[in-house]
């Protein structure tokens, strides 16, 4: 097994991540898999990241025969600063994945556990998940603060925690979408 530690992962002068640990075996590459046996990003600036991402264009003389093969993160862990995520703010957000299975032929997760906790001004949400069939299905809680209560006036006592179950959620580096039991 073999591994780096990067600090201070910049892009054009942006940061990315101020660290980045992988640690992965090579000899997964002999059964089509990209076995990554610590993948640990702290402080992931989500903004200088969709900048990268949108750097790379279609090559339209390239043939369009898809890669073959898995990417297997045993061990994952991402921490994420403040961003802006469907209007609403985000100041953390953690992600913990365990045998967590991406096949790059058919863009699908097969396999794996995922732990997501994010804060915000409005809430607190911890959503756990399963990847299989081609799926992430999971449940979750959102746990209004005090300020989302006067903010949009609902009239619960401020230091009243109602939980709110979760029922299914789609999340993208650009969108969130949450739908509520």
């Amino acid at each position: 097994m073999d591994g780096v530690i990067i600090n201070e992962v910049y892009h054009k002068d942006a940061l990315i991540a101020n660290r980045l640990k992988l640690k992965w075996n090579p000899l997964s590459l002999l059964e089509k898999k990209v076995v990554l046996h610590t993948l640990d990003i702290q402080d992931l600036n989500i903004s200088a990241l969709r900048q990268l991402l949108g750097e790379f264009k279609p090559n339209p003389n390239r043939e369009k025969t898809p890669l073959q093969f898995d990417i297997v993160v045993k061990n994952g862990s991402v921490t994420v600063g403040k961003w802006l995520i469907g209007g609403v703010l985000i100041d953390s957000a953690s992600l913990d994945v365990e045998k967590l299975v991406f096949n790059t032929k058919t863009r699908d997760f097969t396999n794996g556990t995922l732990n997501l906790e994010a804060l915000s001004p409005l809430a607190k949400l911890n959503y756990q998940a399963q990847a299989k069939e081609k799926k992430i299905k999971g449940s979750g809680v959102l746990h209004a603060t005090p300020y989302m209560w006067e903010k949009y006036r609902i009239p619960f006592e401020t230091n009243t925690t109602v939980p709110i179950a979760v029922k299914e959620m789609t999340l993208s580096l650009f969108d969130i979408d949450i739908t509520l039991e």
